[in-house]
């Protein structure tokens, strides 16, 4: 039998040793392949190759140009010594020729698709800031080596208000872990070039913009042994899901887009801010003094090291889009956010005697609440049933965010009352069981900012729900975590498998479900099950709220529908499908084998309660 690289290479590989050597230049895209075939495709819209329509079509001309010639890969650079690409050009936006911003955002598609899903090898050489449309650019490369320095990668829409495109967010979650992309597009997060490389959003770094070219060749040439066609149709079949969304979708994003743009108040807001631009010479626009809106816009400073400008974020349509600003002077800018108070919950605490889940709200409107059923807080179907209504109580609050944990001093959550399992009565079983799917969906589709800190042993049903929360810090010590269901013959069920899967991919979920094993803190820190480890509870408590911070210059609409956006499919799974999973859950515990093994089991525990007692005795 003959492997598939022999049977397709004879028909499909390129010739690379005779490719000749050409070039093709013009004011916006510089194309250039050398005698290997390797083209360099250089955006040259300076200062900063903000993306308008010119632009993309020469892009988009460039990679035809590509396809047409076989080139062996394709190098996507800046001709800015310190700008990637800046992103949209707002000025398309501003009293547009609605046929011409429609060929600009269907443009803006095209080059999106031949670049995501290209049939030649793709690496991008990121030789400066990469924010928001220049970010996505680099993304839909196979291959990212960015140039160290002072300089930032990202999509920051949520900072201006505005939800990114489906297809970004899909473009985000095909580079970096899923939980990674919700976590960076919810915050805005701009990542500098270290943490891009440890996050995966970049695959190498380099000194300069020759060297990352150099490391993009390289990455290349690693392909020149793998037939073409079983390369091509491999990277197909990964990127196949986002491709098939936007060939799916595609007219429908659009008219969204021009429904935005249309918008009226989107157009007064642009021009208040273009006319402003014209009156400082089309220098800057300097105000002493922050300037507020009260309508559906809000508007922030915008600050560089020596100048202000007013920038127009929008955030409340049904249909939200992102208008990227182009620099001031050229020069890379952060935004701070306007303070205004949007938290209506004040300090207040759960008034009921000795309640199963307490609830403290902090005087920034963070809500704690603790589960109190000591020793153990094992789950049964009572705290299940308080810990949905105490999440409830906390939005309907309008809280700014809470963090969930426990009273028992090293035990987060025995998981699971053994006694529901134990003999059970299917009807009590089965109220458990949809009030844990209740007090999950509730907690997991929350549109407050949710946290935990798991301050000790972390088992079974409480592992699943420590799994829903946004942010999760543990503490470290004795503490461990893990689903052991496994471990007294009970199978997870298959919504669990994809659950983790989309916190710490297929790997480590596979392992985690199969082996019933718990993890101590580094290592629930090392495959991505926590987020941060802390040194005891308070401090676990506080960093949970120094997340929940965050926010504060997020704008809530953006951040919740971007966060809906990621969870909402998972959500409607798990709603559609609960019936069927309680009655497998139901069947499955109730069985004469699982019975078996949990009275062997509660016999275990007996004798070891004995044999402590006897001991303390």
């Amino acid at each position: 039998m003959f492997p598939l690289r022999h049977l397709v290479s004879n028909a499909t590989r390129r010739v690379v040793p005779s490719f000749r050597a050409m070039s093709s230049s013009g004011p916006l895209v510089d194309t250039a392949v050398d005698n290997e075939g390797i083209a360099t495709v250089t955006m040259q819209r300076l200062p900063v190759n903000s993306l308008n329509l010119d632009l993309l079509q020469a892009m988009d001309k460039a990679l035809d140009e590509v396809t047409k010639n076989k080139c062996k890969g394709m190098i996507l650079t800046s001709a800015s010594p310190t700008v990637f690409s800046a992103g949209l050009d707002i000025m398309e936006m501003y009293k547009p020729d609605m046929k011409r911003v429609e060929t600009f955002w269907n443009t803006l598609q095209e080059v999106w698709i031949k670049l995501f899903g290209s049939s030649f090898i793709t690496a991008a050489a990121i030789n400066g800031h990469a924010p928001a449309g220049g970010c996505l650019l680099a993304m839909s490369c196979e291959y990212r080596v960015m140039m160290s320095g002072k300089y930032s990668i990202g999509l920051n829409e949520t900072a201006l208000g505005i939800v990114a495109p489906n297809w970004f967010m899909h473009t985000m979650v095909n580079t970096i872990p899923q939980r990674q992309a919700e976590l960076a597009l919810t915050t805005a997060r701009m990542f500098s070039v270290d943490e891009a490389l440890k996050v995966g959003l970049i695959d190498e770094t380099a000194t300069d913009k020759a060297d990352a070219v150099a490391k993009c060749k390289q990455f290349i040439k690693k392909f020149d042994r793998i037939p073409p066609l079983a390369r091509f149709l491999t990277k197909q079949k990964i990127r196949e899901a986002p491709l098939k969304w936007m060939m799916d979708n595609r007219t429908q994003d659009t008219q969204e887009f021009l429904m935005f743009v249309g918008h009226p108040k989107v157009q007064k807001s642009l021009e208040m801010y273009i006319q402003a631009l014209k009156q400082k010479g089309g220098n800057h626009v300097f105000f002493s003094k922050p300037y507020t809106h009260t309508g559906s816009f809000g508007f922030f400073e915008v600050s560089s090291s020596t100048e202000s400008v007013m920038c127009l974020v929008y955030g409340n349509m049904l249909t939200p889009y992102y208008m990227e600003l182009i620099t001031v002077h050229y020069k890379m800018f952060h935004l701070r956010r306007i303070p205004r108070s949007l938290v209506a919950c004040t300090r207040w605490n759960s008034s009921q005697v000795n309640p199963l889940v307490s609830i403290d709200v902090d005087n920034e409107g963070i809500a704690t609440l603790q589960m109190q059923r000591l020793p153990v807080n094992s789950l049964n179907l009572e705290l299940f049933q308080a810990i949905k209504d105490s999440v409830i109580e906390v939005e309907k609050n309008k809280c700014k965010g809470l963090v969930f944990t426990s009273a028992s001093p090293t035990i987060f959550s025995a998981g699971i009352d053994l006694n529901e399992l134990h003999k059970p009565d299917v009807k009590r079983l089965t109220k458990m069981k949809e009030t844990l799917f209740d007090s999950f969906i509730k907690m997991f589709g929350s549109d407050i900012i949710t946290t935990v800190a798991v301050n000790g042993y972390t088992a079974a049903g409480a592992f699943i729900l420590a799994l829903a929360f946004e942010y999760r810090v543990m503490t470290t010590g004795k503490a461990v975590m893990g689903l052991n269901d496994t471990a007294v013959g009970i199978p997870p069920g298959p919504w669990l498998g994809e659950l983790l899967t989309r916190i710490v991919g297929p790997r480590h979920a596979e392992f985690a479900l199969t082996s019933s094993y718990m993890y101590p803190a580094e290592k629930a820190l090392q495959v991505g099950l926590v987020d941060e480890v802390a040194a005891d509870k308070a401090d676990a408590i506080e960093k949970c709220k120094a997340y929940i911070r965050l926010y504060d210059q997020i704008p809530v609409a953006a951040r919740v529908n971007t966060k809906r956006n990621f969870r909402q499919d998972y959500v409607t799974e798990l709603e559609q499908n609960k019936k069927q999973y309680t009655a497998n859950f139901v069947n499955t515990i109730s069985s004469a084998e699982v019975q078996k093994v949990m009275d062997i089991y509660m016999e275990n525990l007996k004798k070891k309660k004995l044999a402590k007692a006897n001991k303390a005795a």
